[in-house]
């Protein structure tokens, strides 16, 4: 189970999205939760999140003197187990992303655990009653990473009955070569993992092209979704973001929490 939240306060990208959706998580698990802010020198200070966070109802924050926000935030949250890290992206493309030196992308890079990002399309403050998971697969990749995320987050916050979904592209397949079965095959055998474990999930297999449409399509049936994607890191400084977790971060007007492929699952 998740333990505490940490928002980080990233005054270029957005920060203001993230405190509500911090606080809101924490009043739904009755988590601490604490205000990460990043000063350049002891001179710097962020007056404006603070009056944010004592907005929803939150007072306690840390304060960090260090040169690079990216790195500050990663030493405060690696390798402690149960903490939520909760972002604002701008989630712009990767080429300008790298230009900018975007704290979202390296945090993603050098992190190993889940990371919930609230993207520029996300409203403020956005509704966070009673969230309910869209975990989303394919199989290009392993997604048993994403699991126990999914059963930590259910036995925290709560929420509706998460859902496993698939997109097949349309004519991946030749027509008549695939039956409904075959097609649900990969997201069954995950919810059964997590029925498993005392996880009741709906699953959902979507036929369309463009999978983050027809995702962001979905999530419109879904009350208060979030979204789960698992990702896999590159080494040599790059993202670690799939584009299409990269682009469903910049247009979903939910949170995506987006978990480490490389973590293990059950």
């Amino acid at each position: 189970m998740f333990n505490s939240i940490v928002v980080a306060a990233d005054v270029d990208a957005g920060r203001v999205r993230a405190i509500p959706v911090g606080a809101a998580l924490a009043s739904l698990g009755q988590l601490p939760v604490k205000l990460l802010t990043v000063v350049a020198d002891e001179s710097g200070s962020d007056d404006f999140a603070l009056r944010q966070m004592s907005a929803h109802g939150v007072s306690d924050s840390l304060r960090v003197v260090h040169h690079d926000v990216a790195t500050a935030i990663v030493d405060h949250v690696r390798d402690r187990d149960g903490v939520v890290l909760v972002m604002a992206t701008n989630a712009n493309s990767l080429v300008s992303q790298r230009l900018r030196g975007s704290v979202s992308v390296s945090v993603l890079h050098e992190l190993r655990q889940p990371v919930l990002l609230v993207g520029p399309a996300v409203p403020d403050p956005p509704r966070l009653v009673s969230p309910t998971l869209v975990v989303c697969t394919d199989r290009s990749q392993d997604s048993s990473a994403a699991l126990p995320v999914v059963e930590s987050w259910q036995r925290t916050f709560g929420g509706g009955r998460p859902w496993v979904v698939e997109v097949m592209p349309t004519g991946a397949w030749p027509e008549g070569t695939i039956d409904d079965a075959a097609e649900r095959e990969h997201i069954d055998a995950l919810a059964a993992v997590l029925a498993d474990h005392g996880i009741d999930a709906a699953t959902r297999v979507l036929h369309g092209g463009d999978p983050v449409e027809w995702l962001l399509e979905f999530a419109e049936q879904v009350d208060d979704a979030v979204f789960v994607a698992t990702s896999t890191r590159w080494a040599g400084g790059r993202s670690h973001w799939y584009s299409t977790t990269r682009r469903l971060v910049r247009r979903s007007p939910r949170p995506v929490l987006v978990v480490p492929a490389d973590l293990p699952g059950y």
